[in-house]
C-alpha cells in the first residue's frame, strides 16, 4: 500500500475484508483485477466500511501477492514437518504461445488425512525445454534452499517416497526418464504411472473397435478441424 495507515482495530478489520475480497477474486481466474474496484464499490454500497484509496488494480495485485506468499510459507512448513511426501508432475503446452509448463503437486499426510498442494508451475522455456534432464533439474530446484519448498539435501532425498507422472518416454524412459533419474538418487522411490492416464488409455483401447465410438470420434475431430482451420485462415487474412 502506498499510504501508511495508523494501526487501529477498524483499519485492520477493513483491510482484512479487502484482502478476503481479493482472495475470492483470485479463486476465479477468469475475473480480471479490474473487477476489484467494482467488488469494493458493491460492498461500500451495502454499508461495509473499507479503506479509502485501496480499491485499485495495483492494490488487488499486492493483496494477492501477499496471500500467495503466506500460502507458500505454510505449504513449505507442512512439507518440512512431514515424515514423507510424494510428488505428481504433468506437462502441458499452450496452443497459441507454445509455452511449455510443468505442474508439480505434493502429496502429504496430516493427522491421518491426505492433503495435496500445488507447489509450482514451472516455465520450461526458461530452462531449455521439456526434456528429461531439464524437468529433473526443475523438480529438484523446487526443493533446494532457494526453491518454493526449501529442504535440506538429506531431507529431500529421504522424505520423497514416490513420484507420479504420465507414461511417456520423457518420464519413464528406462535409461534417462525423469522418474528413472529420481530413482537413481533414491533407490526406494516408487514410480507410479498416473492412474487417470491409464484409465483413459484403457477406455480408448476398449472402445476402439465399436462403430458408434468411431463415428463419434470422427464427428468431434471434424468439428475441431473446422474451428482450427477457420481461425488459421482468419489470422492469415
Amino acid at each position: 500500500m502506498e499510504n501508511v495507515l495508523p494501526i487501529t482495530q477498524d483499519n485492520c478489520e477493513a483491510l482484512l475484508k479487502m484482502i478476503r475480497t481479493a482472495y475470492e477474486m483470485a479463486l476465479n481466474p477468469s475475473m480480471p483485477h479490474s473487477h476489484f474496484k467494482t467488488l469494493i464499490k458493491c460492498q461500500r454500497l451495502n454499508g461495509v466500511l473499507l479503506l479509502e484509496g485501496e480499491d485499485n488494480n495495483k492494490a488487488a495485485r499486492e493483496y494477492i501477492s501477499c496471500i500467495a506468499s503466506a500460502i507458500k510459507e505454510k505449504v513449505a512448513k507442512i512439507v518440512n514437518e512431514t515424515n514423507f511426501f510424494s510428488i505428481l508432475s504433468d506437462g502441458s503446452q499452450a496452443r497459441k504461445t507454445k509455452d511449455e509448463k510443468e505442474l508439480l503437486l505434493v502429496h502429504v499426510e496430516r493427522e491421518g488425512t491426505p492433503a495435496c498442494f500445488v507447489v509450482s508451475l514451472l516455465d520450461m522455456n526458461s530452462l531449455a525445454g521439456m526434456n528429461a534432464n531439464t524437468i529433473k533439474k526443475a523438480i529438484d530446484s523446487i526443493f533446494f534452499e532457494t526453491g518454493s519448498v526449501p529442504l535440506t539435501v538429506s531431507a529431500y532425498n529421504y522424505k520423497l517416497v514416490s513420484a507420479t507422472a504420465d507414461g511417456t518416454c520423457v518420464n519413464f524412459g528406462i535409461y534417462n526418464g525423469v522418474l528413472t533419474q529420481l530413482n537413481k538418487d533414491k533407490m526406494w522411490l516408487i514410480k507410479i504411472h498416473c492412474v487417470n492416464h491409464r484409465i483413459e488409455l484403457a477406455i480408448k483401447d476398449a472402445v476402439k473397435d465399436i462403430s458408434q465410438y468411431k463415428e463419434c470420434e470422427r464427428f468431434y475431430i471434424s468439428i475441431f478441424n473446422l474451428f482450427h482451420n477457420f481461425w488459421k485462415t482468419k489470422m492469415r487474412s
